[in-house]
């Protein structure tokens, strides 16, 4: 297999041939047959995360061009893993077929972060012992808030709550 090029045009589109050979050119231009290429960017369970469509000259042997990270539609943030076929021989689809051509599946795992939560009082005297979660980057969270009624006037004493973080996931 080798590059596959279509015409696009020729400088002239009749030539009166003269007796100089520099006069007698004729340019013939073609440029690349391009088709489409799939990128199946699924998570390390195989759920697709999304779709995305590419362009490669037909009859090269193509490698994706991928991002190192990237973030799916609610902004959770995932990073390559692999790409199998790492590169693919780009083929032109018959028409009427039925089978996937030129398709990449592209493994991508979640990364995640730490979020400390701090218990504390206005003057920064702790509370609660911190808490440490664990989220996908881009998980967006809210901590619910934390009523705590005070029954005794020293205000050095605290009262007893428990840990209500919740996810909004």
């Amino acid at each position: 297999h080798g590059r596959v090029w279509e015409f696009k045009a020729t400088n002239v589109d009749k030539l009166e041939v003269k007796d100089s050979e520099q006069e007698n050119v004729i340019e013939v231009t073609y440029i690349p047959l391009y088709v489409e290429v799939t990128l199946n960017l699924r998570d390390r369970k195989g759920e697709l995360i999304m779709v995305n469509k590419d362009k490669a000259q037909l009859g090269v042997l193509f490698k994706p061009s991928l991002d190192e990270n990237i973030h799916d539609e609610e902004s959770k943030m995932y990073k390559l893993v692999k790409c199998e076929p790492a590169e693919l021989l780009i083929k032109e689809v018959p028409i009427g077929s039925n089978e996937d051509f030129n398709v990449f599946d592209v493994t991508y795992e979640a990364v995640y972060g730490n979020i400390s939560i701090v218990y504390q009082d206005i003057d920064g005297n702790k509370l609660k012992d911190d808490e440490t979660l664990q989220l996908q980057v881009g998980t967006k969270y809210t901590p619910k808030v934390v009523i705590c009624f005070l029954f005794n006037i020293i205000f050095n004493k605290f009262c007893n709550f428990s840990s209500v973080i919740k996810n909004t996931d």
